[in-house]
């Protein structure tokens, strides 16, 4: 073999190893820093940024993760966001954007470079970047803690009487604490809870309230309802998901003087509500931005499928989705919209001004109903538009 091709098949040779190792390290452009089935980090986009963030700045605080995920700072922000996510959700509203997809998105919110996560205060305070080198759960919330509005009232001898008797059918949640000031969780859930049930804090010097709820130790949480002869404990563990979800069976939508609107729609209650004329509306057609995910079925859904979207709710609840189910024997001509071959099946639906929806093409479970709503989310799903008149529900 001559001198020179020797030297080409080496060369060939580094080539292709040089090809085989960028193949091996080059970044997926598809793969997401957070996984939507898995994360409890929202995943924002161009289509739906404005509708889970710049709509909710009247009243709530947003933290938004910009990255590129090969980038290696990205990489280690990603994994305290998750604790923090995980912590906080909901007492913040917490978001990811990954600027190799969304670059249109980061290019309008002038983020030029990654990483940078970026607070979004209630309004009129101007967003503005988190500065520190620590990005802890503890860090984290230390920094916009401040933000968070606060509805809670401080309950005394002297005007707890009054309360009640102003506000008789008003629902109300008292938290006893041996503690001065206001706990961050509990400010949040008074703001997210805002109309819907009243919160009150008593401290340990109101030793008369203590003993008229038999209460022996604190931190204790209960709820007056009064529709309830005893009042309600809490038992669960103190964080804000917990608090939230045992606080949501007992909501009620009132005005100022204890009006109680909701006696006659029990859907609102409902994790699983029927979709109906009577509360279309209230679940879904009547909510800024939400997408319906209608169970088509003949018969009421099961325990197990009650199980399916609690599951749901609770793994992605800052979702835009909202979820109920149909009677397809009641309401045939709206189920005919979906087209679907077999029931049940479930319909995502956009009820928005171009009407249009999808099936669900994998089983009713949580992690193929989230691998959906990523696609979804992602801009990768293919809708049908809905061209003729929607018929009315029963």
């Amino acid at each position: 073999m001559s001198k020179l091709s020797s030297t080409a098949l080496l060369l060939g040779f580094l080539v292709g190893l040089v090809t085989l190792n960028s193949a091996i390290a080059a970044p997926k452009k598809n793969t997401a820093l957070y996984e939507l089935a898995k994360s409890e980090v929202y995943q924002l986009s161009k289509e739906n940024f404005d509708k889970q963030v710049t709509k909710h700045r009247s009243k709530l605080v947003s933290i938004i993760h910009y990255y590129k995920h090969d980038d290696q700072g990205s990489k280690e922000i990603a994994f305290e966001f998750e604790k923090f996510a995980h912590e906080m959700q909901g007492v913040f509203k917490i978001g990811a954007v990954d600027c190799y997809k969304d670059w249109d998105l980061c290019d309008k919110e002038k983020v030029t470079q990654t990483p940078v996560v970026r607070i979004y205060p209630p309004l009129p305070v101007p967003p503005f970047d988190y500065e520190g080198a620590d990005y802890s759960s503890k860090a984290l919330t230390a920094a916009v803690g401040r933000f968070v509005g606060n509805k809670v009232v401080e309950i005394n001898g002297t005007n707890i009487n009054k309360l009640i008797q102003d506000a008789p059918n008003v629902p109300k949640c008292f938290l006893f604490t041996d503690k001065p000031g206001f706990p961050l969780i509990y400010k949040a859930l008074s703001v997210a809870l805002d109309q819907k049930i009243f919160l009150g804090v008593i401290r340990k010097e109101e030793t008369e309230i203590f003993e008229k709820y038999g209460i022996k130790k604190t931190p204790s949480i209960i709820v007056v309802k009064p529709t309830e002869k005893k009042h309600i404990p809490y038992k669960g563990e103190i964080n804000y998901k917990a608090i939230f979800n045992f606080l949501n069976v007992y909501t009620e939508t009132f005005v100022p003087g204890g009006e109680d609107l909701n006696n006659d729609k029990p859907w609102t209650r409902e994790v699983f509500p029927e979709l109906t004329a009577k509360s279309a509306q209230d679940i879904c057609f009547g909510i800024d931005g939400a997408m319906c995910a209608v169970y088509l079925t003949e018969n009421p859904p099961d325990a197990s499928a009650h199980a399916v979207v609690e599951d749901l709710l609770r793994r992605n609840k800052e979702t835009n989705f909202k979820y109920m189910w149909l009677n397809i024997n009641t309401n045939p001509a709206f189920a005919g919209l979906f087209s679907s071959s077999s029931y049940p099946a479930l319909a995502i639906y956009s009820h928005g001004k171009t009407k249009k929806f999808l099936i669900h093409e994998g089983d009713f479970d949580s992690n193929s109903i989230l691998s959906t709503l990523e696609k979804i989310n992602n801009g990768d799903a293919r809708f049908t538009r809905i061209k003729q008149d929607i018929p009315p529900l029963n």
